[in-house]
């Protein structure tokens, strides 16, 4: 069960299934047998219907061949981009202090799958993204893997910035990244259990 603003966070062995687990939820999977209820009345059987509700950032984001700025906001028409949002997601992500050391800033060309950048700097890309979409639900599998232990916590405070805001789940093997979160689940032996829930 997860409620509405909750912080969740899911552990579990690599290989145990939580990425899965996350893929059924966003209706990327279909369950061979149970069902999942949104609302208590509305099963998830088609990505369609909450995608515009979800940001996902997967251990492995996509990074477009363009430039950092369309990577962050997908929009081709910079008259369409929320420079607010932007700037906000800048500094959340922790991004900004990245771009005031490359000559054309977010105008930067990062190549395809971000070869030109280190993985910890392509993450934080995929981060502002997510921060600037806005979304009710924030999904983040291994989302602060490659960054630096400094970036780590800053981008956590970030999030933790969100708690009670926003649905947030969070797939992590880091235990100091979980001790925020309301709820932990615990995917093993091909059952989902209740690790802690913080009383309300």
């Amino acid at each position: 069960n997860i409620k509405e603003n909750e912080c969740v966070g899911i552990i579990g062995e690599s290989g145990i299934g939580k990425t899965t687990l996350i893929h059924l939820l966003l209706g990327l999977l279909n369950p061979n047998s149970g069902d999942i209820i949104v609302n208590n009345k509305q099963k998830i059987d088609s990505l369609e219907k909450f995608s515009g509700i979800i940001s996902y950032m997967p251990q492995d984001p996509i990074i477009l061949d363009d430039t950092i700025i369309k990577n962050i906001t997908f929009e081709n028409n910079e008259k369409n981009i929320n420079f607010e949002k932007y700037a906000n997601a800048l500094n959340q992500s922790n991004l900004d202090k990245v771009l005031n050391q490359l000559p054309k800033k977010d105008r930067t060309f990062i190549g395809e799958n971000g070869i030109r950048l280190s993985g910890g700097q392509y993450k934080r890309i995929a981060l502002a993204r997510t921060f600037y979409f806005e979304k009710k639900i924030l999904v983040m599998d291994e989302a602060t893997n490659s960054l630096d232990p400094e970036s780590e916590k800053y981008v956590m405070e970030q999030v933790n910035e969100l708690k009670g805001k926003k649905t947030i789940i969070i797939i992590t093997h880091k235990q100091n990244i979980l001790s925020n979160c309301d709820k932990i689940y615990k995917v093993e032996d091909k059952k989902i259990n209740l690790m802690k829930e913080k009383k309300q």
